[in-house]
């Protein structure tokens, strides 16, 4: 079935180099990882793990308690799947010789700011309804599900989307993103609005966020028709090389 549908990632590499998608999909070639991809993946890893923890993290406040205490949890957690996220890298962090120190360091800087946000968000509904514990969990908004993995038989597309924020009426898809703007980034998140309409057509999806950790930025973006479109005609570029086993040269 997977010969029949394309990656998300598949567009990316395709933008990059049609190339890439013969050798990856054709011919199976994996790509060596280097260490700004390991350090991605350690970043997506820890943002995966705080946003399943979070649930134990809310249930741990208490009325009244200030901001700092709630800040503080959210730090206590992260650096305990920080000691986690070390070991399960440890084989990778050590052929590319990182240094240890440095890498939590950084680590830390890209996350910082989100879970400042996201301990501003629960101390302010703690505040407005005077709910603490489970209710405080049940009154939070948006609750947040990471790595979604969804497919579209309509587009013909699969893809695991790093965040999605879900409200009561609406969906908001988040690509994080570990280094600096690229238009092929926008391509991207319109990809994961593609899915998730398909999979949840009850609720609005019309703007998405990309959240650039080392800039400390939160960029909204809203969806558009010709960015859609582009999506489709990448993804039947991709779909012709996989079906045609052809390989389409270097394109200049």
């Amino acid at each position: 079935m997977i010969d029949n549908f394309a990656r998300v990632t598949d567009l990316i590499d395709y933008l990059f180099c049609p190339r890439k998608i013969y050798l990856k999909r054709v011919l199976e070639y994996e790509e060596e990882r280097k260490e700004e991809a390991i350090f991605g993946s350690i970043i997506h890893y820890i943002f995966d793990k705080l946003n399943e923890s979070e649930e134990e993290i809310v249930y741990e406040i208490e009325d009244g308690v200030p901001f700092d205490y709630i800040l503080n949890l959210y730090e206590k957690f992260a650096n305990e799947i920080i000691k986690e996220s070390l070991e399960k890298f440890r084989d990778e962090i050590k052929e590319l010789r990182i240094k240890e120190e440095e890498l939590i360091l950084d680590i830390k800087k890209h996350i910082y700011e989100d879970l400042y946000e996201r301990a501003k968000i629960v101390y302010n509904t703690m505040n407005t309804y005077d709910v603490y514990g489970i209710v405080l969990w049940d009154k939070l908004e948006p609750k947040i599900k990471s790595e979604l993995e969804l497919f579209s038989d309509k587009y013909k597309l699969i893809g695991r989307i790093d965040r999605v924020e879900f409200y009561k009426n609406f969906i908001v898809p988040i690509e994080i993103k570990s280094g600096n703007f690229s238009k092929s980034h926008l391509i991207q998140l319109h990809a994961y609005a593609l899915l998730l309409k398909s999979n949840y057509p009850k609720y609005i999806i019309d703007r998405g966020i990309i959240l650039y950790t080392k800039l400390k930025k939160r960029k909204e973006v809203k969806l558009k028709n010709k960015l859609f479109d582009k999506v489709i005609e990448i993804r039947d570029a991709v779909l012709n090389i996989i079906e045609s086993q052809k390989d389409p040269g270097i394109i200049k």
